[in-house]
């Protein structure tokens, strides 16, 4: 255990939005949300650091896997990513217009080869073989709905572990849902841009992908 006093960590000024105020109806949500996070962690008059921030990764990875957001601002060892401008709405895009273009009908075991490299090496760039950016992914509603199957989870990690290059992480996930039939990646695509993984030119390049 890390004890850490009450005053531990609250003595350097915070941002403007962290200041809650009574009368906010967001601050009073936010102070309810955070009185559940560390009243559990309170021992002997002193809370426990590590239960602390193992709670707070946990919500926050749990808030990024449902909405794709991070906050602006956060100082916990396991959500120390760097914050960044990726877009995190799919629909700026239209992916029926890019299936129209590039789909064969049966899936994408059609596809030419050109293209499947151009998309696995976007995407797998994208997840850098990360184990929770391929199961956030894999878990999104945005690829759940355009799937027939889940992959168990112990078969995600030996795609993840054992594949060279990042693109072979998307190119073995291919693999396995091509088999399902008429597969499109679109699903995948579209919950990587909800989960802010991809910047916006790869997801330009993608989009404006050669229809030769």
């Amino acid at each position: 255990m890390t004890p850490i006093s009450r005053s531990q960590g609250f003595d350097q000024p915070a941002p403007a939005y962290a200041i809650f105020d009574p009368s906010d109806p967001d601050g009073q949500i936010a102070t309810n949300a955070g009185q559940m996070i560390i009243s559990p962690c309170l021992v002997g008059g002193s809370y426990d650091g590590t239960k602390v921030r193992k709670l707070l990764d946990m919500v926050v990875r749990y808030v990024r896997h449902e909405t794709g957001v991070l906050p602006s601002v956060t100082t916990t060892s396991a959500t120390n990513i760097p914050a960044n401008n990726n877009p995190t709405n799919p629909d700026e895009w239209d992916w029926s217009v890019w299936e129209s273009n590039h789909l064969p009908a049966n899936g994408i075991r059609s596809m030419t080869y050109s293209k499947r490299c151009h998309i696995c090496g976007i995407l797998g760039a994208g997840l850098e073989k990360d184990l929770d950016k391929v199961k956030a992914i894999l878990g999104h509603r945005l690829f759940t709905e355009s799937a027939r199957s889940i992959i168990p989870s112990h078969f995600v990690k030996s795609i993840v572990y054992s594949a060279k290059t990042l693109g072979n992480v998307v190119d073995d996930l291919f693999r396995h849902y091509e088999t399902q039939g008429a597969f499109s990646p679109t699903g995948l695509i579209k919950a990587a841009i909800a989960l802010g993984y991809l910047p916006r030119e790869d997801i330009q390049k993608l989009y404006d992908m050669s229809i030769g």
